[in-house]
């Protein structure tokens, strides 16, 4: 269809140039008379009708009149291919406002790391085991993305556009920041680091709850106690691992073996109950995934590291 009109479109234009030859204009315009539907508006007869009256040609030379017609028929034709063309207009129109509305699904697979560009600048760094969902174009008031599982964003200053982030648990919201989300439906703690400027936070299960972090401010949430708590920390710290290292502070058993499990990629079963235990440990990039569980396994001091195949399993002695 769009075909047809894109050719309607070229003959309306070879018919504003300079012809001299009748039978080579009649000819055209019998082209588009073919190509026009067979039964137009009743509005536009109408219009076509009143246009040729008052155009109508009084007694002139024939030269003249001959000229006349040409640019008539011209006309004439103009006005019977406008409707299409301005339902053509519209169709376009609703396909690019579908194609900015349509959502960009990114997936992380375990023991990868993917960093991504938002449609307004905004960078963001997706941890293994992550998921990520945004529009083609931030067009309405708010730039509103979701995210499940671990990411670092450094957003775009836009202060009449707030950049939202949703989460299962929270909303974050921010006009030009620099901060870093965990929010991983696998464990019970999901966080809000704060690195550079303001956010806002509000929970979804009570909106009447909200928080400020400024600068070095963790915000926390217990999905088993429903507790909220904001803490002062090292945020370059707990944003290690965008370079690949590991960092956990006062991070429970679980925790820990959940994020080494997403860095490398392992499945990793806990067998382990856990308890009100936080350790704090920290590993280079690149550290293998064996001195890890090493590490793991003498800092809490109780726990069995049996390895199978691509599994772990993490039981007590």
């Amino acid at each position: 269809m769009n075909e047809d009109y894109q050719d309607m479109a070229q003959r309306l234009k070879w018919l504003t140039d300079d012809h001299t030859g009748k039978e080579e204009l009649d000819s055209a315009l019998k082209r588009i008379w073919d190509s026009v539907p067979e039964c137009p508006e009743e509005d536009t007869l109408e219009s076509l009708q009143t246009v040729l009256e008052i155009i109508k040609p009084h007694q002139e030379p024939e030269s003249k009149r001959t000229r006349k017609s040409g640019w008539m028929y011209g006309f004439a034709a103009m006005l019977l291919l406008l409707p299409a063309l301005c339902g053509l207009s519209v169709k376009l129109n609703e396909m690019r406002l579908k194609a900015d509305n349509e959502l960009v699904r990114c997936v992380v697979q375990p023991g990868m790391m993917q960093r991504i560009v938002l449609p307004d600048g905004t960078n963001v760094t997706l941890n293994a085991g992550s998921f990520l969902s945004y529009p083609r174009s931030f067009r309405n008031n708010d730039r509103l993305v979701n995210l499940v599982g671990e990411a670092s964003f450094d957003v775009a200053h836009d202060a009449e556009h707030p950049f939202i982030v949703q989460t299962p648990k929270f909303c974050v919201k921010a006009l030009g920041t620099k901060f870093s989300i965990l929010a991983d439906q696998s464990i019970f703690r999901s966080t809000t680091t704060l690195e550079e400027g303001k956010v806002e936070i509000s929970s979804l299960l009570d909106p009447e709850k909200t928080f400020i972090l400024h600068p070095d401010e963790q915000f926390s949430y217990d999905s088993r106690l429903k507790t909220y708590h904001v803490s002062r920390v090292n945020s370059a710290r707990e944003n290690d691992w965008t370079s690949g290292a590991l960092y956990f502070n006062e991070d429970s058993l679980n925790e820990i073996l959940e994020k080494v499990g997403r860095m490398y990629g392992r499945t990793i079963v806990n067998l382990v109950s856990d308890d009100d235990s936080k350790y704090t440990m920290s590993f280079p990039k690149g550290e293998r995934f064996e001195k890890i569980m090493d590490v793991i396994s003498m800092t809490v001091g109780n726990i069995e590291v049996i390895r199978q195949d691509e599994s772990v399993i993490v039981t007590l002695k």
